[in-house]
């Protein structure tokens, strides 16, 4: 994923940058281009994770079909923890805070809350590579047991690692 506020920066339409010359107005635009492209991240990385539902479905349905009905609690389990997941990062605090908001997050958070998103790509493309290979593991009802397992602790982490970045936001990390 190309780094979004690197682009929103380039995309300027001229009278962003005239206004850029106002004194104080740069900063606002550059901290409303920060939040425009976090929440564009976020919204790339909750879509992604819940692209692995309809694969998980499709494995849902097979693993039903071959009589694998002990992993069937599992992978639901696994679908709920991806809808806790993306929906919790889709609706998460911007990396952004007004003029009056009590918790302000200083330009360095900014930077450190943009970095921690494009980490947490690659974090999901690590769930979705697990959740991948648990077809390889089909007829296989403990090696699926022990892939679903697996995908869930690499969504746990996922869930740590966001929490962490709401602690950035609180200054308290």
């Amino acid at each position: 994923m190309k780094d979004v506020h690197r682009r929103a920066e380039e995309d300027m339409g001229i009278i962003e940058k005239i206004a850029s010359f106002i004194p104080g107005f740069s900063g606002y635009l550059s901290r409303e281009r920060r939040r425009d492209s976090d929440k564009i991240q976020r919204e790339f990385i909750a879509k992604a994770l819940e692209e692995n539902k309809g694969f998980l479905d499709e494995v849902i349905q097979e693993a039903a079909s071959e009589g694998m009905l002990e992993i069937l609690d599992d992978l639901d389990r696994l679908k709920k923890k991806i809808d806790k997941t993306s929906s919790r990062i889709r609706h998460a605090d911007y990396g952004y805070s007004g003029f009056f908001d009590a918790v302000k997050i200083r330009e360095g958070d900014l930077a450190t809350l943009h970095r921690f998103d494009l980490d947490m790509v690659s974090a999901v493309r690590e769930a979705t590579d697990r959740m991948k290979s648990l077809p390889a593991a089909a007829g296989d009802e403990p090696a699926m047991k022990a892939g679903a397992k697996a995908c869930a602790r690499v969504l746990d982490d996922l869930d740590k690692k966001f929490s962490d970045r709401e602690a950035i936001i609180m200054g308290v990390k």
